[in-house]
């Protein structure tokens, strides 16, 4: 599940604006 490629082409603002405050760079999608 690629988190960071997903939520950054599919439009998922909302996601990465909760998993990248979260550590700093979502290191969680890969």
């Amino acid at each position: 599940m690629a988190i960071e490629g997903t939520s950054t082409q599919d439009g998922g603002t909302t996601m990465r604006k909760t998993h990248t405050p979260a550590s700093g760079k979502t290191p969680r999608g890969r």
